[in-house]
């Protein structure tokens, strides 16, 4: 992931879907190209228009499996791009289709399952990519600074102050 000269789309589905957001989010800090594909991204169909050999799929696969992640995986396949799952069982249906898969453990005291393991795993994942890439990290945060200031200064002298709008109503 960190080397690859593609790019990398994260998916997951239902409750996966807040870890695929967070590991979209910083993978995207750590290198260029990194797309999330699922819940509130653009729709998947349009995105695999233009997946090609050198892209990577990272997709998790947790029970309640929906076939989305499953038909996405073997479209890049199909293409010639890694799939890499991020699964719960060997068993699941996306771990067939994984050129290279990571199990997380879910289970929990509570009826629902724990994502803790998917995080952490995530969590780790960045961490070696962020380390891999130092240098092109260090310069893309800084961007990232210069962006923010830029952006919120920007908001904060264009934001009329409060007795401006009152005089307004």
């Amino acid at each position: 992931i960190a080397q690859a000269p593609g790019r990398v789309f994260v998916l997951a589905q239902i409750n996966s879907a807040p870890v695929a957001a967070w590991l979209a989010l910083h993978l995207n800090m750590c290198r260029p190209g990194v797309h999330e594909l699922g819940a509130g991204a653009v729709d998947a169909t349009d995105q695999l228009l233009w997946v090609q050999p050198e892209d990577t799929l990272l997709a998790f696969s947790i029970r309640r499996y929906a076939s989305g992640p499953v038909k996405v995986a073997r479209r890049f396949r199909d293409a010639g791009a890694q799939v890499l799952a991020i699964a719960d069982s060997p068993a699941a249906p996306l771990a067939a289709l994984a050129h290279q898969r990571v199990q997380v453990r879910t289970s929990n005291a509570s009826p629902f399952d724990s994502y803790t393991a998917a995080f952490f795993l995530c969590n780790a994942l960045v961490s070696a990519v962020a380390q891999l890439r130092h240098k092109a990290v260090s310069q893309a945060l800084k961007r990232r600074d210069d962006l923010w200031t830029d952006f919120e200064s920007q908001l904060i002298l264009e934001t009329p102050a409060p007795a401006a709008r009152r005089g307004k109503r």
